[in-house]
């Protein structure tokens, strides 16, 4: 969280947006694509017996083009197994910042 959040703000990100992406569901700062993105990363990282929800897919395809949610697939699953290494493996977050 830290490495993204310190890229994020470098790249112009607002603080106040970084700080709501936990309650992203409750904030105004997102738009329909960012909600989108969100969910379907919420959904794919807590992936359950039934996959990723239809809703959540439906407004994915709505918002997104083809290319575009198989780049956002991409991106998700591949955090998401950099965070497993490192959980498995046991490896702090770097210290410094």
């Amino acid at each position: 969280m830290d490495l993204h959040s310190r890229d994020a703000l470098a790249a112009g990100e607002s603080s106040r947006r970084l700080f709501s992406v936990a309650a992203w569901h409750e904030s105004p700062f997102f738009t329909e694509q960012e909600r989108a993105a969100l969910a379907l990363t919420d959904a794919v990282t807590r992936l359950g017996p039934d996959g990723v929800p239809d809703d959540v897919w439906n407004t994915v395809t709505k918002v997104w083009t083809e290319q575009e949610a198989a780049n956002l697939i991409v991106a998700i699953a591949t955090i998401n197994v950099w965070n497993r290494f490192a959980v498995t493996t046991r490896t702090p977050p770097p210290t410094t910042v």
